[in-house]
């Protein structure tokens, strides 16, 4: 769809404002992919509230730039999107660098997190961390072990006095 320059400014203004709300940013390239691939991708991401869009690189060097990063030359010469991670800021990296494993065309090239730049190999690296909710269970797991070592040995020693006081009381 061919947008005329006043489309172009209020995209641009809106992406602008989606950079800078969210909590990390992830640029991708997809040269060659099929739609259908692509649809898939983005129905992943949208079920963990990131928010996906495909714009010309041109548009897309002006929104980094008004938010404050610059894109490398190097990454404007392939088909680009923007990835905007609202919520969880490493979930954007885990699904795309899964998505890259099952389809070659599906390149993380850069990001923003926690407010630097980062290359593909960090986003690489993101993405082998554990995920926010098994971060929490592992937390709950940690607080949760020591409790139940405790209930089990007040348990155990209120049984065994239980059945010493039942023992003594049938001589």
């Amino acid at each position: 769809m061919q947008l005329n320059k006043d489309q172009k400014i209020q995209l641009v203004k809106k992406l602008t404002q989606k950079a800078k709300d969210a909590k990390s940013i992830l640029i991708m390239g997809f040269k060659g992919t099929k739609n259908a691939d692509l649809q898939s991708l983005r129905k992943k991401l949208k079920e963990n509230k990131i928010e996906m869009s495909v714009v010309k690189n041109s548009l897309l060097k002006r929104v980094m730039e008004n938010a404050g990063y610059e894109l490398t030359a190097d990454n404007s010469q392939v088909p680009l999107s923007i990835i905007f991670g609202l919520e969880d800021e490493i979930a954007s990296a885990k699904i795309v660098v899964d998505a890259s494993k099952e389809n070659k065309n599906i390149v993380p090239i850069s990001g923003v997190f926690e407010g630097k730049l980062v290359d593909a190999q960090y986003i690489a690296e993101l993405a082998k961390l554990p995920s926010r909710d098994q971060l929490y269970a592992k937390l709950v797991a940690t607080i949760k072990g020591p409790i139940a070592r405790m209930q089990n040995a007040v348990r155990y020693n209120l049984v065994s006095l239980i059945t010493l006081l039942s023992e003594k009381a049938k001589k």
